[in-house]
């Protein structure tokens, strides 16, 4: 299937920027069109998402939990698979995604291309027949 990067990198950027820093996080909606079109593109099929935070657990060396970290340090939402069960990878992958719009610092490239390269780098290989 044939994307339009150049589209779903503007219209994404777009929606990010529509937002402050602060107030994204804390958005309580359902979801933009776009994000499933950018986690399509990079990959990620079939994904659902929902409002919530996700966390990763910190474990000692004997595996019992010692802490706790949030996967979805700037994004609101937690990508899950088509049967509910949560993907920590890809909700990882959107709030980093995230994170690069808001934060970018490097005006030698448009964000957009830039935005594309993560994008196309997602995406895995086709296995080799």
């Amino acid at each position: 299937m044939s994307y339009n990067l150049i589209e779903i990198a503007d219209k994404f950027i777009e929606y990010i920027n529509s937002y402050d820093r602060k107030s994204f996080k804390h958005i309580n909606q359902e979801p933009n069109p776009i994000l499933f079109r950018l986690l399509t593109a990079a990959g990620f099929e079939n994904r659902n998402l929902i409002i919530g935070n996700l966390r990763g657990f910190n474990r000692d060396q004997d595996g019992s939990v010692v802490g706790y970290y949030d996967i979805n340090e700037y994004s609101p939402y937690i990508v899950q698979y088509a049967d509910g069960r949560d993907d920590n990878f890809a909700t990882g992958w959107l709030d980093s995604v995230i994170k690069f719009v808001l934060f970018n610092t490097d005006k030698t490239r448009p964000l957009d291309e830039q935005l594309i390269k993560v994008i196309k780098s997602s995406k895995p290989l086709t296995p080799i027949q």
